[in-house]
């Protein structure tokens, strides 16, 4: 006959860790995967604001609305990541592309210049906000 194999508090202990890890990667992955969502729709707006500007200050409020939560989004990962400048910098433009109350209205040479900064600071932002990874940590 087949004894029941006798599981040990060590083999118990390392699989539970092993169990957490796994649960921590995917919490990561998670995060990962939202961020760059979140950044890649940021980008298609602002893009596609800079490629119809004529027409950008009709849909001021679905673009303002988009940025501002984006920027905020971003800004909490930068906190997240200790990247405190990142961080006020999306602050930053959150406050300039509420749409609560317009800053700038969205036409015109000087404001299509300012989205097009704002477009370079979400794409460098990929480069320099990469997620953090966070070491497990294991209590004995």
């Amino acid at each position: 006959m087949n004894s029941p194999k006798v599981v040990t508090n060590e083999e118990r202990d390392i699989a539970w860790r092993v169990w957490q890890e796994k649960g921590r990667r995917q919490d990561q992955e998670g995060v990962d995967l939202r961020a760059k969502l979140t950044k890649y729709a940021t980008i298609a707006v602002l893009f596609l604001a800079v490629i119809g500007w004529s027409y950008a200050a009709d849909y001021h409020i679905f673009v303002r609305f988009a940025v501002c939560l984006g920027a905020v989004r971003i800004a909490s990962l930068a906190i997240s990541a200790r990247k405190y400048a990142w961080a006020a910098a999306f602050v930053a433009m959150a406050v300039l592309y509420n749409p609560v109350v317009p800053v700038f209205a969205l036409s015109g040479n000087v404001d299509l210049f300012l989205v097009i900064t704002t477009l370079a600071l979400v794409i460098a932002s990929f480069l320099a906000l990469k997620p953090r990874l966070i070491p497990a940590t294991v209590e004995n």
